[in-house]
């Protein structure tokens, strides 16, 4: 609006300059007439119509210097795009005005025939009369007989510019002029420029809003449609690394073969045992370690691991999984999310129905808890599964024994406490209630020691005549762990 503002004012400024020249020159006389009583009625419309013709040229004058003005202002600076749709809506506006104008001036001279029609024995007089030329001709379109400037214009309209006191003198014997206005009510429209623009913007305005309306209906729509399809969903549990899940079934799968997995809205737990009743494992994940987590009412999905073990090799390790299924489902819903790509993996695994009963395990205070790297007990269990079948675990206050005996010899590794503050994965601490001296199988311990990825370092927890615990902690206070009985009598 600021362009408009400037060019609004120099046209204005401009009009003045050319407006206070015009003033300047004197109006050509009216032509005389013979006097009589038909010339004398004649007179006053002859001297409106000289009139109306001089306002003319000189409104054409004003629209060619709007027009170079306008050319001038746009090349020396940049308008915006509403400022120049302003300014082409004033100018339509004005271009109106003169077609009306144009409707008014034909309906006029139809009118002005009929009557010299109904006058036919004095056409000729009047025809010669109305016939004397008083001005180049002009048309309403804004081409003139004359070329240049409209300054050049002008004074070819108003005749060689002379001095003030000519002008007077030529006004007074001159006859008198009669300036007359006749304001004809417009059929068109009541409404003034600035109404019409003001109009023109509230019908867009109006028009943008139902645009809006139309696109938040179908919006909503589309979120109706959605909520709709997921409203029968019971589970939609994420989780961001697909691999967390690959690991834990990898770690258990050797040790049961179809399990319940719990889920309920503290997360998904699954406990189960193996056919031997020698070890319980016990997993738990719980609803912070998904994002989001869903579960409306508490669900069993009985899932064959193995099964699900093939499926889980199908995802990438930094895949986002997906957990679905509905309310009595019969398959549970995995999705693959490539994290580097578009691709997405979808599987259905059938469900089972396990009749599976689930254990309390009682708070236990163990007198022996030993706290180690997880590599280090994985690297200890398999050496000493090459010698023998069974380890003797003896927590004393000098250290940890991992001790065995077999049929090609013995073996023994003893860890003492220590802590490292560079690598504090690295520390060994023993926190002795009472010596404790038990024997456990290898074989049990080595699958135990497949969930090492989980987490760098591994608990013990030890009790004569209670079960060994070796627990895996997680992210969010999750967890995964496993009991083993410890071998007694003849069994060692």
């Amino acid at each position: 609006m600021r362009h408009i503002t400037s060019t609004t004012n120099t046209v204005s400024r401009r009009l003045d300059e050319l407006l206070s020249e015009e003033q300047d020159f004197p109006l050509p006389p009216t032509p005389k007439m013979p006097t009589t009583a038909g010339n004398d009625r004649l007179r006053g419309p002859m001297k409106r119509i000289s009139n109306m013709s001089q306002g003319i040229r000189s409104l054409q004058a004003r629209v060619r210097v709007l027009r170079d003005e306008s050319d001038r202002v746009l090349e020396e600076s940049e308008a915006s795009p509403e400022s120049k749709s302003s300014l082409l809506l004033q100018y339509d506006s004005i271009g109106t005005d003169l077609r009306d104008l144009m409707q008014e001036w034909e309906q006029g001279r139809i009118a002005l025939h009929s009557a010299l029609n109904r006058h036919s024995h004095s056409r000729s007089a009047s025809t010669n009369r109305l016939s004397i030329p008083l001005s180049p001709a002009v048309s309403l379109s804004g081409s003139t007989a004359v070329d240049g400037s409209p300054q050049d214009a002008l004074q070819a309209l108003n005749g060689p510019r002379r001095s003030l006191s000519r002008s007077s003198t030529v006004s007074s014997n001159s006859e008198e002029h009669v300036f007359e206005a006749i304001a004809a009510p417009r059929h068109r429209s009541a409404l003034s420029r600035e109404e019409r623009l003001a109009k023109m913007k509230s019908d867009r305005a109006r028009q943008a809003t139902a645009r809006e309306s139309v696109q938040a209906n179908t919006h909503m729509l589309k979120e109706l449609e959605t909520v709709i399809k997921l409203r029968p969903r019971v589970l939609e549990a994420r989780l961001e690394q697909a691999n967390l899940l690959k690991k834990v079934v990898d770690a258990i799968k050797d040790l049961v073969q179809d399990c319940n997995f719990d889920c309920n809205d503290s997360g998904v737990a699954l406990q189960a045992m193996d056919n031997s009743h020698v070890a319980l494992v016990s997993m738990m994940l719980k609803a912070e370690s998904f994002s989001p987590f869903r579960c409306d009412r508490n669900l069993a999905l009985g899932i064959n691991l193995t099964s699900l073990m093939k499926v889980l090799r199908c995802a990438q390790n930094e895949d986002i999984l997906t957990l679905k299924a509905e309310d009595a489902p019969d398959v549970v819903n995995l999705v693959f999310e490539s994290s580097e790509s578009d691709r997405l993996s979808e599987y259905d695994i059938k469900l089972m129905d396990i009749d599976q009963e689930h254990l309390g395990i009682p708070e236990t205070e163990y007198s022996a808890t030993i706290t180690m790297p997880s590599a280090e007990f994985q690297r200890i269990c398999r050496d000493l599964n090459a010698l023998s079948e069974s380890v003797a675990i003896e927590a004393t206050k000098d250290g940890v024994k991992f001790s065995c005996s077999g049929d090609i010899g013995n073996g023994a590794v003893t860890l003492r406490g220590h802590s490292n503050v560079d690598k504090p994965e690295l520390n060994v601490d023993i926190a002795l209630t009472e010596p404790v001296a038990l024997t456990f199988s290898l074989k049990y311990l080595v699958n135990f020691c497949k969930a090492s990825g989980l987490s760098s370092t591994v608990k013990l927890c030890l009790s004569n005549e209670v079960p060994l615990l070796v627990e895996y902690s997680l992210a969010s206070n999750s967890y995964l762990r496993f009991y083993l009985a410890p071998k007694i009598g003849d069994e060692e």
